[in-house]
C-alpha cells in the first residue's frame, strides 16, 4: 500500500522553458506568460473506433478508463467534420445519426394514450433497407426527397394509432433519422424520443492478451450484422 502525505497547499507560479533558448519565458513585467497559437485548444481526448463501409456504421469506444464520449457529442463531431465546405464541395452533405435501441420503438407504441408523434428521416443508402422500410425509400427516392419529417397529432382520449406505414417510418428513423412522442399514462404526461436511448454495447477485454483496439475490431465484427438492413 501506498501513502500519500498532504499538508498546505500554496498557490504557486511555474515559467514555461524556451528550450531552444534555454531560459523562461515572461513578459515584459517579467510574469510567466506563453503565447500559445490560436488554433491550439486544450482539453484534447482520444479514443479508438472503426469504420465498417459495407454496412455504414462506426463503432467506436465510448468509456475506456476515465476517458468518456457520449454518442451526441461524438455525431456532433463527425457531422461539423463531414460537412466541412470543402468536403461538402467535393462529396455532398453526409448525414450522421446515432443508432437507437429497438426498445423505444416498443416503449413509444406502448405509450397508453399517444397524443404527439415526430418522425424524421434522413434518405438511407439503398443497401440499408429491408422489408416494409423499403416502400418508404422507394417513395422518398420517387420524389426526389433527400430528408422529411413527419408530425401527427391526437387527441388524449383516443390516442394516435400508428398504422403499419407509419411503424415502418419510425423503425427506418432508428438508424437514419430520429422519433419523438409525446402522450399520457393515465393523468402522467409522458415523453420518449430515439436520441435519449443510443445503442450502446458493454464489454470487457483482458489487458494482459489483448487491447482496446483488438476488442472493438471483435465487437465491430460480432455485432455489424444487427444494425445492417434492421
Amino acid at each position: 500500500m501506498s501513502t500519500l502525505a498532504t499538508g498546505p497547499v500554496f498557490r504557486t507560479h511555474f515559467s514555461w522553458l524556451n528550450t531552444a533558448k534555454l531560459e523562461p519565458v515572461i513578459s515584459e513585467d517579467g510574469e510567466p506568460v506563453v503565447d500559445i497559437p490560436s488554433d491550439m485548444k486544450p482539453n484534447c481526448k482520444m479514443s479508438s473506433f472503426i469504420f465498417i463501409p459495407s454496412g455504414h456504421r462506426m463503432f467506436f469506444v465510448s468509456q475506456h478508463d476515465n476517458v468518456n464520449f457520449s454518442s451526441a457529442f461524438t455525431a456532433k463531431a463527425l457531422s461539423i467534420l463531414f460537412n466541412s465546405n470543402e468536403l461538402v464541395e467535393k462529396y455532398g452533405e453526409v448525414s450522421v445519426t446515432v443508432e437507437s435501441t429497438d426498445e423505444t420503438i416498443t416503449q413509444i407504441l406502448e405509450i397508453p394514450s399517444l397524443t404527439r408523434l415526430v418522425i424524421g428521416i434522413t434518405l438511407p443508402n439503398d443497401d440499408d433497407v429491408s422489408g416494409e422500410m423499403k416502400n418508404a425509400l422507394e417513395r422518398m427516392k420517387a420524389q426526389k426527397v433527400k430528408r422529411q419529417r413527419h408530425e401527427l397529432a391526437g387527441r388524449k382520449e383516443d390516442g394516435i394509432l400508428p398504422d403499419d406505414q407509419t411503424i415502418a417510418l419510425m423503425s427506418l428513423a432508428r438508424s437514419n433519422g430520429y422519433v419523438q412522442a409525446d402522450g399520457y399514462d393515465g393523468k402522467r404526461k409522458v415523453s420518449e424520443k430515439t436520441s435519449s436511448h443510443p445503442v450502446e454495447i458493454r464489454e470487457s477485454y483482458d489487458p494482459i492478451n489483448s487491447s482496446p483496439w483488438i476488442r472493438l475490431q471483435q465487437i465491430a465484427r460480432d455485432n455489424i450484422q444487427k444494425f445492417i438492413r434492421r
